[in-house]
């Protein structure tokens, strides 16, 4: 596996296949696409050449990156653009101040169509 890094974007080639890019909306989501995007972090607001179904895929706490990628490409393969929603422990542990923000930015994210 070889990872790249460029203007904030992240390709990663996995057993020589194309490349994944990850775009980083804030500091809990990602968006895993295998195309270049650009995302507006205030409204959410994604532009991608093409429009495919989306899979929320939460990770577990200290996921290393070459785990997140393997189960994003099994979802990319089939078409999807994966959301990589990621949690520190504290989130978990004060809800009013982590995981309800986190949740709020998902439905946030969800509502604005993809052009």
């Amino acid at each position: 596996m070889s990872l790249y890094r460029q203007n904030r974007f992240v390709f990663v080639i996995l057993n020589g296949a194309k490349y994944l890019s990850t775009k980083a909306i804030n500091k809990n989501l990602y968006l895993i696409s295998k195309e270049k995007c650009k995302i507006d972090p205030k409204t959410f607001k994604v532009e991608l050449a093409k429009c495919r179904p989306l899979v929320v895929m939460p990770t577990w706490l200290m996921a290393k990156e070459k785990h997140i990628n393997k189960n994003a490409k099994f979802y990319l393969d089939y078409g999807f653009d994966v959301l990589n929603v990621r949690l520190q422990m504290w989130q978990l542990l004060l809800p009013t101040k982590g995981t309800q923000i986190v949740a709020a930015n998902i439905r946030k994210y969800s509502k604005i169509p993809r052009s």
